[in-house]
């Protein structure tokens, strides 16, 4: 089943100057994010801390 993936707006601003590499490498993880959804692991993603509050550094 695929999953959505999707930017903030306010990432837009942000997204749009950095690099075409980084730019590339970003749309990559997000692609591999929609095929895999909560099966994909590290170290690509990690699971998000349920406080809202920042993510761990590990």
């Amino acid at each position: 089943m695929p999953w959505t993936v999707s930017f903030a707006e306010e990432f837009e601003p942000e997204f749009d100057a950095l690099p075409k590499e980084v730019q590339d490498a970003i749309l990559a993880r997000a692609l591999l994010l929609e095929r895999e959804g909560p099966m994909l692991g590290r170290p690509h993603a990690r699971a998000a801390p349920c406080s809202g509050g920042p993510m761990p550094t590990p």
